[in-house]
């Protein structure tokens, strides 16, 4: 395996994203916005959607019911609130392409920290917009942190020589700002589910070796079934787990580099002990027939014959056994 292409959210992060900033065109509709977000959101698993109900339910919002409604994976929703307006939310393509007007917005910065976050926990930034009868309401800046355990998953892959490329449809600038901390330098931002699919295979036809994928979610799952092993991770949809080869129960990028040190040392165990099975009988085998008595004026007696197999069989067991060494 020479390239591994991996998602953002959920595989690099710890898809469990939060609400950390509200971006309205009216300040003094800012609840309404999170409000009606919230409420179409409510008919969707997705980890945003999920934020943000949660964010509604913290402030104790009353969610709308939504009729209508229509799900794009990895680009957004849409429905019909109460009133009878059209309801979408999404990212900015999405909204781009229903015809509405993604003109500027009011910002409302987040409280100041007083201190910086470690490395592993720094927040990957996703932003997702609501609209509301074809005008703009509020872009919502939801923080995702990245998994404690992924820079040092980076950096073993890079030793066993696999090279890593994040493929997102987040924006350009959050994909950077994670690729840079992790020390990725292959990234491609905003892409579709279809067209992670596509550069899946345009990465086959160029790399010089096997190609994987690694995603969790729905959007993912054309990607994955389009490389040369996809793998899913255990807390991934049912959707990614179906299109992949592999699902990684422990639902990080570390599991995935342990899969791959542990299949390596799997065939190189094979090899072991197919070769020590291969000379031991080539040489056994004719003593004990005692076709080198003619030649060398010696055989090997059945007892020693029988023992000596059963020393070969533990040997190769025990051999096999040192892969316990590798598990977690």
């Amino acid at each position: 395996m020479k390239l591994l292409v991996v998602d953002k959210t959920g595989t690099l992060t710890e898809g469990n994203p939060t609400l950390a900033n509200i971006l309205a065109t009216d300040p003094a509709k800012e609840t309404e916005a999170l409000t009606l977000a919230a409420s179409l959101a409510s008919s969707s698993l997705h980890p945003l959607s999920r934020a943000l109900v949660h964010a509604a339910r913290a402030r104790n919002l009353t969610l709308e019911k939504i009729s209508d409604i229509h799900d794009v994976p990895g680009q957004g929703i849409s429905g019909k609130s109460a009133s009878g307006h059209a309801v979408v939310l999404g990212n900015e393509a999405f909204l781009k392409n229903l015809g509405v007007d993604m003109h500027s917005l009011t910002r409302h910065p987040p409280p100041a920290t007083s201190h910086t976050p470690p490395i592993s926990h720094l927040p990957s930034s996703i932003s997702v917009y609501a609209a509301a009868a074809g005008r703009l309401l509020a872009r919502f800046d939801l923080s995702d942190q990245i998994r404690p355990t992924t820079a040092g998953a980076v950096r073993q892959l890079r030793g066993l020589g696999i090279n890593v490329e994040l493929l997102t449809g987040d924006r350009p600038e959050s994909a950077a700002a994670v690729a840079k901390e992790l020390g990725i330098t292959q990234v491609e931002a905003g892409v579709k589910p279809e067209g992670k699919a596509d550069r899946v295979r345009k990465l086959r036809e160029s790399a010089k070796g096997l190609v994987a994928m690694a995603g969790d979610g729905t959007n993912d799952a054309p990607a994955l079934a389009s490389a040369d092993l996809g793998i899913s991770l255990g807390s991934g949809t049912d959707a990614a787990k179906e299109a992949s080869a592999v699902v990684v129960l422990k639902g990080d990028l570390a599991g995935i580099a342990r899969a791959f040190l542990l299949g390596r040392a799997t065939v190189r165990t094979i090899w072991q002990n197919l070769a020590w099975a291969f000379g031991y009988n080539l040489f056994a085998l004719p003593a004990a027939a005692g076709l080198f008595l003619p030649l060398f004026g010696w055989s090997l007696a059945p007892t020693w014959a029988a023992a000596s197999m059963a020393l070969s069989c533990l040997f190769l067991t025990a051999n096999a056994l040192r892969l316990l060494r590798l598990q977690p």
